[in-house]
């Protein structure tokens, strides 16, 4: 079955920061982390260049779309994402997923295929369980208290906002629209991708268990291969020097 994509009239609100690359050889679709923006992604952009060109998404209820409301539909909001997407779908390009937004870049991956629009060449899954493995934490039902603390835990708040009871109040906010959104969304296992999934991980990350990641080999029927990086949660943010290179010499298998 296939289905239509909603194409969207507004790329650039999609993808607020265009590349810089002189000359894309290959594109990567960057989805954030719960409560992330794009702007997170704008140094792997810089190590990336000059021929990968790096299109970060942006979400609603965030950074430049802030007055935009946040997603309430996660299968909504990918099939719009999947029109902005295959817009960007002229050359070959790759598709890459922080934490909960490599369950978002699956579920995208999905929605392409089954339109027919012309797939990525793999996807990268990083700081990511499996979609089907995530755990009922029901952390959109946590107080503010017991939010904060949890990622406090996964040191996934800048300390500029920690100290700024506004800026922290309207984080909260945003990630809990997020994850309350996935938590809704109910996760379809009877299907899985045709393309190669990269597995990254950091290993002190106590977000993810090994039942979970290898939880990403049964999500498509192509390979699926796994890397281990020093560091927690956000390896990825914190060593971008690491980060970019590994998916530069991944990319290189299928560009």
């Amino acid at each position: 079955m296939t289905i239509q994509l909603i194409r969207s009239t507004r790329n650039r609100t999609w993808f607020p920061f265009p590349s810089r690359a002189r000359d894309e050889r290959a594109r990567l679709i960057c989805l954030p982390f719960a409560g992330g923006g794009a702007s997170r992604f704008l140094p792997l952009s810089r190590l990336l260049e000059p021929d990968l060109g790096v299109h970060p998404v942006q979400f609603p209820g965030r950074e430049g779309r802030f007055d935009d409301p946040a997603h309430s539909d996660a299968g909504a909001l990918v099939t719009e994402l999947a029109g902005a997407v295959a817009e960007l779908a002229d050359r070959p390009y790759a598709v890459l997923g922080y934490s909960l937004g490599a369950s978002y870049a699956y579920e995208l991956v999905r929605a392409l295929e089954k339109a027919g629009a012309p797939a990525p060449r793999a996807l990268f899954a990083v700081a990511s369980p499996a979609p089907h493995t995530r755990s009922a934490l029901r952390l959109s039902d946590a107080t503010d208290t017991e939010l904060l603390e949890r990622v406090k835990s996964w040191q996934a708040v800048p300390d500029e906002v920690l100290g700024d009871a506004e800026l922290l109040g309207m984080a909260l906010n945003t990630l809990r629209i997020d994850l309350g959104t996935w938590e809704r969304h109910r996760h379809d296992i009877s299907t899985r991708l045709s393309i190669p999934i990269h597995v990254y991980t950091g290993d002190t990350d106590p977000t993810v268990t090994r039942p979970q990641l290898a939880g990403w080999r049964t999500r498509t029927t192509g390979t699926a291969r796994f890397r281990t990086f020093t560091g927690g949660h956000f390896f990825g943010f914190d060593q971008g020097e690491v980060l970019a290179a590994a998916v530069r010499a991944d990319l290189a298998l299928y560009t």
